[in-house]
């Protein structure tokens, strides 16, 4: 039985070979009619012509069946002598029949192979396309319109190959137009009674795509694995694009999908692009000029997944565009500091309005979930762009950080932060670009927002000023920030502010810009602990070279160099040192080179104080200068020399001296690092009023008396209203001829006194003083000249230490002039 069957089997090849060469020897003798038969259906199938030099007939070149070779291929419209462009132009054309239909005396084309050639398909402005040649000449739509491809010729071939291909399209009234190299792809064809499948697989070199000529090209120079699937219902009249992708050199695949509906003219276009993960800049590489441009600052780390659906109807301008995408790792340089690790969410239209045409101004990217970090902060927020050709945005986003977060933003040389914790809520609306105006100074679009701090503590490291329990919020907008109630703590005050601040955006964009906080200062209990931190913050020697990574530290220090601050200061009570004074009230002008006291008034020492003035430390190379003038009231002098440490100097202490003073005063000195006067710099000029005063155990009357007046109690001298104006010149008093009226004696001074190893005092003493003087002594004012004969002493520093001497009585003493100090200037 089986050998039977192989018998029959083989009889059955045999015979089919035999037919097969039969055919052949048939096709070879009538190989000139055939190639004519064929030429002749594709002429009639097209409104245009197949022209070919020459052919070549090479049975089973490309498997089971006959194929031809034809060489010199041009195939072109009707019109090609109007325009002179061929759509396919070829070096060899390989044509495949099918055998079956042969022995049917039909030709019938299978398979077709393109080689080294171009394809050129052409749009012009007025409409004509060269891609009319495969409309019927005899079918046209009713009213000339177009007609979908006719597939009577089509729908017999199973497979198109190119091979070194070029295309072109260029679509004139939409200034399209694609330009792409094929080294190898095949278009598998198949057919069913409604509909025509197409399979292309292989490789194409995309070089340019081009939507709009002014935003540049898609696709630019990319190598890509078509696996592209394509189905035409004749009944419905719709092309579909199956699932298919298309993958890059890069590996990353861009998946594909849609339709092209021809059923109302002059048909609708809809297609799906999808990619998982890709990364940005691979993406970008896809992408045209123009946005490349506008999305390339988001990082190289950077990776997005997206959903884009794209519909248009023929002969339109406007393509509708809407995309669903997700991003991660995306980082965006700012100028103050990096977005880095972000994520958004979000969609694309170019139709947001459904009432107005697709196209920039219609445009917007809504991102509804943004994550990531501002440096080392985490950041949460929502953005939204519309009106691509003047991108305006609409922010909102939130900040939040506490002292690790915080610190990995700071220069640990200088800042650091010990606790608490701040939020920022911020809402911006306005350009995307080109949001600050130079010319006017001004942020171009609105900007609100909200800084909550919850118990922050910071370190100013290089003068170990510790600040913590900072408390409240401060609230700003495109010209003001504002603190309606922010406290702190210094380590020993509780301070209170409220106020605004001027300049503040304006000045990092433009540094020349004032940078003015307008603040009232409340400090329920003042101990004045800083002004020597203050002094000695000179920013040149303590600042180190900064970090180009750590922006906010720069910004501190920016703002703390160029910051104008005009405060009033409110104090129940104030202690500096030895000074404890209350009702503590004036205004104070702060800035990085000097601090201005205006109308500082308190109530100090039984007394009433007011002062102006300043320390001036602009240059940094020289000392620290003070600058003061002001008047005391009524207050006791003991508590005055005690609170200011006896003014530097031990020859009268507050231990000495006792009654009410009330003096004005102009005063300026040099400062040491330690906020101590420099005797040696000193100038000024005070007038005294002394009411009710006494000088106890004060060392040069105790000398005095050890000469003369043993028996007279100079231990403890009552003064009559001592009324005198002094010059003060570095350590120098320069005291002009006084009374000095009390009750125990009547003596006139002339001279210096010093605070260093130069005083030099003539003393005068009447010998009216040899009387004694009992209780109802009435005190007296006397001219030196009219008090008759006197004893002279000479009051003179010698090794450190204040000796008295007798001198001749002849009267004639040492004389110095002295000269008129002018009016002390701030």
């Amino acid at each position: 039985m089986l050998r039977k069957t192989l018998k029959i089997a083989g009889i059955v090849i045999a015979f089919f070979l035999l037919l097969t060469l039969a055919a052949g020897l048939w096709i070879y003798k009538n190989q000139e009619e055939i190639f004519r038969r064929v030429q002749d259906v594709v002429n009639e199938e097209i409104d245009g012509e197949l022209e070919v030099t020459s052919y070549h007939f090479a049975p089973l070149y490309d498997g089971v069946g006959f194929t031809f070779k034809l060489y010199g291929i041009s195939l072109h419209d009707s019109r090609f002598k109007e325009h002179k462009t061929d759509l396919i132009k070829a070096e060899q054309l390989l044509v495949t029949l099918d055998i079956r239909e042969l022995f049917k005396r039909k030709v019938v084309v299978r398979n077709i192979k393109l080689d080294n050639g171009q394809i050129f398909i052409f749009k012009r402005k007025d409409g004509f396309s060269n891609l009319s040649m495969f409309g019927s000449k005899k079918k046209q739509a009713p009213g000339g319109g177009k007609t979908p491809p006719n597939t009577d010729f089509l729908k017999n071939i199973k497979r198109i190959t190119f091979a070194n291909f070029k295309v072109n399209v260029i679509d004139s009234i939409s200034n399209r137009n694609l330009e792409a190299v094929i080294p190898q792809l095949t278009n598998y064809i198949s057919s069913s009674d409604t509909s025509v499948n197409n399979d292309l697989e292989g490789f194409v070199l995309f070089k340019k795509m081009v939507f709009r000529a002014d935003h540049g090209s898609f696709l630019r120079n990319k190598n890509t694995l078509l696996n592209l699937h394509l189905s035409y219902n004749s009944k419905s009249n719709r092309l579909t694009i199956k699932p298919s992708d298309l993958q890059t050199d890069n590996k990353d695949v861009i998946g594909i999908s849609g339709n092209i509906d021809f059923s109302t003219a002059p048909g609708n276009l809809n297609l799906q692009f999808s990619c998982q993960d890709i990364r940005v800049p691979a993406a970008l590489e896809l992408l045209s000029e123009h946005l490349q441009t506008q999305l390339d600052r988001f990082g190289k780390s950077a990776r997005a997944t997206a959903k884009v659906n794209i519909a248009n109807k023929f002969g339109t301008k406007a393509t509708r565009v809407f995309v669903d995408f997700r991003a991660d790792s995306l980082a965006y340089v700012l100028r103050f500091g990096n977005i880095k690790g972000a994520k958004a969410y979000g969609i694309f239209t170019n139709q947001a309005n459904p009432l107005l045409p697709p196209g920039s101004l219609n445009s917007m990217v809504t991102a509804h979930d943004i994550s990531g970090f501002f440096e080392t902060l985490p950041v949460k927020g929502k953005l939204t762009v519309n009106n691509f050709k003047d991108p305006q945005a609409v922010l909102s986003c939130e900040v939040r950080g506490d002292k690790n977060t915080l610190n990995g933003m700071l220069d640990p040389q200088r800042y650091r932060a010990t606790g608490g914790e701040v939020r920022l809520v911020m809402d911006y609306k306005g350009p995307l670009k080109d949001f600050y105006n130079y010319k006017q100074s001004r942020l171009n679009g609105s900007l609100k927002g909200k800084v909550s701090i919850n118990d922050l503590a910071m370190l100013y490291v290089p003068q170990k000023v510790s600040v913590s329990k900072i408390k409240g919020d401060v609230h700003f907008d495109e010209k003001i920030v504002s603190m309606p109630d922010v406290h702190f703590s210094d380590g020993q005050n509780k301070v209170f502010l409220s106020g605004k601040m001027t300049g503040f955006l304006q000045h990092f964009y433009q540094e020349e810009m004032p940078l003015v906080a307008s603040l009232a200062v409340r400090i329920p209990e003042w101990s004045l602990n800083w002004i020597s931190k203050f002094i000695n913050n000179n920013p040149q020697k303590i600042r180190k070279k900064r970090p180009s990574k750590v922006k906010l530290s720069d910004l501190l220090d920016d703002a703390i160099d160029h910051i104008q601050i005009d405060a009033t200061l409110d104090a129940k009570t104030l202690k500096y040192k030895s000074l404890v004074a209350s009702g503590v009230k004036g205004k104070m002008n702060l800035t990085a080179g000097s601090l201005v006291l205006d109308n500082f008034s308190m109530n100090a020492c039984g007394g009433s104080v007011k002062i102006s003035g300043g320390i001036n430390f602009q240059n940094q190379k020289s000392t620290p200068q003070l600058y003061l003038r002001g008047n005391l009231n009524n207050a006791d002098v003991q508590s005055v020399f005690a609170s200011l440490e006896n003014f530097g100097q031990n020859a009268i202490t507050h231990e000495n001296i006792e009654g009410k003073l009330t003096s004005s005063f102009q005063f300026n000195s040099l400062l040491s690092n330690n906020v101590m006067l420099i005797p040696s710099s000193m100038s000024g000029r005070i007038k005294i009023k002394l009411n009710q005063a006494q000088i106890i155990n004060f060392e040069p009357f105790l000398r005095i008396k050890k000469l003369i007046f043993k028996r007279r109690n100079l231990e403890h001298v009552r003064f009559d209203l001592f009324e005198r104006e002094f010059v003060l010149r570095g350590e120098e008093i320069e005291i002009n001829k006084m009374q000095v009226e009390s009750n125990v004696l009547t003596l006139f001074v002339d001279g210096v006194y010093s605070f260093g190893n130069k005083t030099d005092i003539n003393i005068q003493i009447p010998f009216s003083n040899l009387k004694k003087r009992d209780e109802n002594y009435e005190f007296k004012v006397y001219h030196p000249d009219s008090v008759g004969r006197s004893f002279y002493l000479k009051a003179r520093d010698e090794k450190g230490k204040v000796v008295i001497r007798p001198v001749l009585l002849s009267g004639k003493k040492d004389k110095k002039e002295t000269e008129e100090i002018p009016e002390i200037e701030k």
